[in-house]
């Protein structure tokens, strides 16, 4: 039997026989036929794993096996993503028998539009009565969907999302944004990257101040988005009191690539995201060193974890130096990536030499006291040196040197570093 060869030939990679059954149904044509052979003891989950990841599959085939299962009904996980056989009516017919769904992931799903989605989020079974099909959804991934532009119906029905992702979906609306800000109050993490058209000064302020929970927001390359923006969404947020807490829970945000951002931008958010971690500048060539500084500074300065400014043209050695003197960096920042910056070695060792020890000694021959933190020292692990034309291997030489003999932690370094 084809199916039973397939699947010793699977055992070598495929821990269970679940993983064995989803792999080899994966890479069958005649998939329908052959799950029937499958033990009846497998999950309804694994027989559906198994057919989305099958290129071979076609729409109707897959909505007719899904039909087939008993336990359809209780399906909570679909992952469709890649699947270009899938077409609007297929995602309705999916949605009618698996109203359960609390993950549907439709990544790359050339095929579906807005269409599909206006007619999941309203079906009028006996024309008396419309209601949302997927209430009960709380992770929606549609990245790299280019057909898809409004989402507004849809949104309706998911009083309950908790994490949407529209990744690169160029031809997004700002009236979708305006849908899941309004009705989708439970949204913790929104990825909007890439979504130029759907995403400008307005809609920013209308996400800070309309999603209580949001912890995740994530707009780089919305290239439409300004400083005055940005300034716009802080007032709105800090001037009334019942959203206050709304823009300082803010705790990941992504606005690399946003071109007209400038100093102002990043230092409104410096003054008022009292809760950020991880922030990514990354191409924002206005940015300058002084802003960088500026935004350790501010409210956030203690609690900024990983920075990332990839390409950022303007900065220089000065935001190196500028942060190595302020204690609260050398206290919060863990992870700092500089990919094709113009910094050079003496400035990079002086910020991790300033977290080593708990302040610098740039420009003075003191030698400061070690500082640990917990059981082991401070390192700031710094990512992308090695695309940095001015660094060398002189700064891992002497990097792992001062940390091992004066601080003891040179170890867990050199990952981070170029290498010979």
């Amino acid at each position: 039997m084809e199916v039973e060869r397939r699947l010793s030939r699977a055992s070598f990679h495929c821990a269970t026989l679940a993983q064995k059954c989803i792999d080899v149904l994966s890479r069958f044509p005649a998939a329908p036929k052959d799950m029937a052979r499958l033990p009846l003891e497998l999950e309804a989950r694994v027989n559906i794993a198994a057919m989305t990841s099958n290129p071979f599959m076609k729409g109707d085939d897959l909505v007719a096996a899904l039909d087939d299962l008993t336990t359809a009904a209780a399906l909570e996980e679909l992952d469709l993503s890649r699947h270009s056989n899938v077409k609007d009516a297929h995602l309705l017919n999916i949605a009618k028998r698996a109203r359960n769904l609390r993950v549907l992931c439709i990544d790359e799903c050339s095929h579906l539009t807005s269409k599909a989605f206006d007619s999941v989020g309203t079906i009028d079974d006996d024309e008396s009565a419309t209601f949302g099909v997927l209430e009960e959804l709380r992770v929606l991934s549609c990245n790299s969907c280019a057909k898809l532009h409004d989402i507004e119906r849809l949104a309706y029905g998911m009083g309950q999302l908790e994490e949407a992702h529209f990744f690169e979906c160029k031809a997004l609306q700002s009236g979708a944004i305006h849908a899941l800000a309004s009705q989708c109050l439970e949204l913790r993490s929104l990825d909007l990257t890439g979504c130029a058209d759907a995403v400008r000064d307005d809609e920013v302020q209308m996400i800070l101040t309309s999603l209580p929970k949001l912890r995740v927001l994530l707009i780089g390359n919305c290239y439409r988005l300004t400083d005055a923006g940005i300034a716009r969404a802080v007032s709105s947020a800090s001037s009334s009191p019942s959203h206050a807490p709304l823009f300082t829970n803010i705790e990941t945000l992504d606005i690399s690539g946003c071109c007209h951002l400038t100093d102002n931008a990043v230092r409104s958010l410096g003054a008022s995201a009292v809760q950020l971690r991880h922030l990514n500048l990354s191409f924002l060539d206005a940015v300058t060193d002084e802003a960088v500084a500026d935004l350790f500074d501010g409210r956030c300065g203690s609690t900024i974890e990983s920075l990332v400014l990839d390409q950022c043209d303007s900065l220089t050695d000065d935001f190196l130096f500028a942060l190595a003197k302020n204690e609260r960096v050398c206290c919060s920042l863990k992870e700092l990536s500089v990919s094709f910056l113009n910094i050079s070695d003496e400035a990079v060792f002086a910020l991790m030499r300033a977290a080593a020890v708990g302040g610098s000694s740039h420009g003075s021959s003191t030698k400061s006291k070690p500082r640990a933190l917990g059981s082991e020292r401070h390192v700031i692990n710094f990512h992308g040196l090695a695309d940095c034309p001015g660094i060398t291997l002189a700064v891992t030489r002497k990097l792992l040197g001062y940390l091992e003999q004066e601080c003891g932690a040179g170890r867990g370094v050199a990952s981070c570093l170029p290498v010979a």
